[in-house]
């Protein structure tokens, strides 16, 4: 009797498992996908790259990175941050486990977010907190400023906010969550 290839059934003992077959898109070499990725916008590029490992491994390639930047037009802003690092006026980045492909990544990954072409599901910005602002009450009256008139300003490091409220100061710790509903705040009155 003759065996057909359709006849063999295989056993696989104990602890043994069949491989799974790896998707196609996979398996493609890193330079069909650079190739791929230069036929794309910038928004699509950032897209394509989420669609697996393999393909957001291959969208660090500097040259794809930067021709991207340059489409969006943000290449100047990246270039000069990494001018900045190369001139000793920043911090190493390779010290932070950083490189500059990955600033560059980043970059354009949040640019993408911002953008008017946003495809994603995710908003751009998210509600973290909430703060209210009505037990302002400002311990001395300045009558060349409106009582009833707070001015907001965010720090340059975006982790506090500071509120003038007639004579006083407020100043807030951002990103903060708190166990009452009151946020951390100190209070600077003349």
């Amino acid at each position: 009797m003759n065996a057909q290839p359709d006849d063999v059934v295989h056993f696989h003992g104990h602890g043994h498992h069949v491989p799974q077959p790896v998707p196609a898109a996979m398996r493609l070499p890193v330079e069909i996908l650079c190739q791929i990725y230069e036929l794309l916008d910038p928004y699509d590029f950032n897209v394509a790259r989420h669609t697996c490992r393999s393909w957001f491994l291959a969208g660090f390639s500097r040259t794809v990175l930067i021709s991207m930047l340059k489409r969006g037009g943000w290449w100047s802003s990246v270039e000069g941050i990494l001018n900045l690092e190369q001139k000793d006026k920043m911090p190493k980045i390779q010290s932070q486990g950083l490189n500059q492909e990955w600033i560059m990544s980043k970059w354009l990954a949040r640019e993408c977010t911002l953008g008017p072409n946003h495809r994603g599901s995710e908003p751009a910005f998210v509600e973290i907190s909430q703060t209210q602002f009505a037990d302002l009450h400002s311990d001395t009256s300045i009558p060349a400023i409106a009582e009833d008139t707070a001015t907001y300003t965010a720090s340059m490091c975006g982790r506090f906010l500071m509120v003038t409220y007639g004579a006083t100061i407020y100043v807030y710790e951002l990103n903060h969550r708190c166990r009452n509903a009151n946020s951390p705040r100190w209070v600077l009155s003349s």
